[in-house]
């Protein structure tokens, strides 16, 4: 599949200018590894450059065309940083604003210094910094990363108030534990989402907004779980204690499901079945 392409000129842009991108492509996939790159830039609804590089696969020397299909990653960045930067033309924010002016959430976040302590931040993190990955934020695949190690070794997730809210389905619990996480805290939990989460293995942790507060505010400490006494220990031997429903707590701690607790029993089943006065 081949687009019409229309000179650059025509829509203000250079010639010169994006003859620059075929030779970086190439090096990334001459020099660097990647296997096949696909690139296109419009402009005023004409597309003005559409190259192609490498493979589309490789060990069958099957190269990159226009329409091959492969998944990508992160496509929101793009979009939402065009969208950031139209507004910024329109005057609506500056790049060196602080982004807690916008997610006060962010306003007393702590930075990992070189010795593994939690300092307070040198400036705050801008928008710039947001848009030009530099905002220190980072992901748990980052393999030389202390942040992703500790984003690996988490096992508790200490979410906002109403966690679950609009979850209906299993997949969400299920998710987190694929992550390695085994419970989640918060002021309110959604019904189904705290059900949900019993009968999976996830432990919905119920605490008081200053205790929910303390969580936020020392990340990276260890605390406990305790399924049978329905509690959280913090550091200093501070005990609190949530709610959790009497049988999701029987069968977590006999490591069997609903489903399996009626397996157990399906003896008593069965003789109830047989003498019961009414027949299906």
């Amino acid at each position: 599949m081949s687009n019409h392409v229309t000179p650059p000129e025509a829509v203000g842009m250079s010639s010169a200018r994006l003859g620059r991108i075929a030779p970086v492509m190439e090096s990334y996939v001459n020099e660097r590894g990647v296997v096949g790159i696909s690139t296109m830039i419009c402009r005023r609804g004409e597309i003005v450059h559409d190259e192609q590089f490498g493979f589309q696969d490789k060990e069958a020397g099957v190269p990159m065309t226009g329409d091959t299909i492969f998944r990508i990653y992160s496509m929101t960045k793009p979009v939402v940083s065009t969208a950031l930067m139209m507004l910024h033309e329109e005057g609506r924010f500056q790049l060196e604003q602080p982004v807690a002016q916008y997610l006060p959430a962010f306003d007393a976040t702590k930075v990992l210094a070189d010795d593994g302590t939690l300092v307070d931040q040198v400036r705050p993190m801008q928008i710039r910094d947001v848009l030009s990955h530099t905002s220190g934020l980072t992901y748990d695949f980052m393999a030389d990363n202390p942040v992703a190690q500790m984003y690996r070794d988490a096992r508790i997730i200490v979410a906002g108030d109403n966690f679950g809210c609009g979850s209906s389905r299993e997949h969400a619990p299920w998710a987190l534990l694929d992550y390695g996480f085994k419970a989640v805290v918060s002021t309110e939990i959604a019904d189904i989402f705290r059900s949900n989460s019993l009968k999976n293995g996830l432990i919905p942790v119920i605490v008081d907004s200053d205790t929910h507060s303390w969580l936020l505010d020392n990340p990276g400490i260890n605390v406990t779980i305790d399924i049978e006494t329905a509690s959280l220990t913090l550091p200093g031997e501070r005990v609190i204690e949530f709610p959790i429903d009497g049988f999701a707590r029987f069968c977590l701690l006999n490591g069997i499901d609903q489903l399996g607790f009626l397996q157990k029993h399906g003896d008593q089943i069965s003789k109830f079945e047989e003498t019961r006065s009414w027949k299906p």
